[in-house]
């Protein structure tokens, strides 16, 4: 065969394997590590299963800068600051499940998608001034209780032990994207996604060991779950690198 033509054959081949190299591949596995805008930190496993389906489940991270995020936007929509400032306390740190799936399409190498997903996350035990909650259940009775100072104490308690109120916040968020995948040589991606979230449950659990707070509790845990409902509207831009595997 003509010298020539041994040229072109292998012009095309490297043209085809190029092309397949920068293509999402039914099958590939991958690492997806990245930031959900201004919310978490975000570091999971994705799998394409097809030119058309893929799914992904990371563990997500609360943590700076991103700590007052969500009752900022929340109290952007109206919400009672004097009540997420409680659950402002809690945001220092949190981490939970993000888990979803997306449907490809397009005629460019099907690089544009949409997806579903679902989130949940645990703000573990963080202590909480007194003040802060005082505020928000000013002028307010509850049970007898105008303020955490007029709560009763816990007769088996140590006398004089003044350990701190603490909270802790569980929620759960469903979500629908819209995004955009670019292809890196080597096989690898960006993918870049516009999301919007809405809190459909969540529970908090304020707790003193030395005092008989349980109206208060209950009163706060509803008070954060009507305004989680109302105001849990959360959009935000990810940034996802994936990082195939080669196994």
């Amino acid at each position: 065969m003509n010298k020539k033509y041994y040229k072109l054959l292998v012009l095309l081949l490297l043209v085809v394997l190029s092309s397949g190299k920068l293509s999402a591949q039914a099958g590939d596995q991958a690492v997806r590590i990245g930031l959900k805008l201004p919310y978490t930190y975000d570091i999971g496993y994705y799998h394409r299963f097809s030119t058309r389906i893929g799914m992904h489940i990371s563990t997500q991270i609360v943590t700076f800068p991103f700590s007052n995020s969500v009752t900022g936007v929340m109290n952007l929509y109206g919400a009672d600051e004097n009540m997420t400032n409680i659950l402002k306390e809690s945001m220092g740190f949190g981490i939970g499940l993000d888990h979803g799936w997306q449907y490809y399409f397009g005629t460019d190498r099907r690089r544009y998608y949409v997806g579903a997903k679902i989130m949940w996350m645990t703000l573990p035990k963080q202590e909480i001034d007194d003040e802060i909650v005082n505020t928000a259940i000013d002028g307010k009775m509850i049970d007898g209780c105008n303020s955490m100072d007029e709560c009763p104490t816990n007769p088996a308690h140590r006398f004089g032990d003044s350990q701190k109120l603490t909270i802790n916040t569980n929620y759960v968020n469903v979500a629908v994207t819209a995004g955009m995948t670019f292809f890196l040589h080597g096989g690898n991606e960006i993918k870049v996604e516009g999301e919007i979230a809405k809190t459909i449950a969540s529970r908090h659990y304020l707790y003193s060991e030395y005092r008989y707070i349980s109206p208060i509790t209950d009163y706060v845990n509803t008070g954060l779950q009507d305004i989680m409902m109302k105001y849990g509207w959360f959009p935000s831009i990810n940034i996802y690198y994936i990082y195939k595997l080669r196994l």
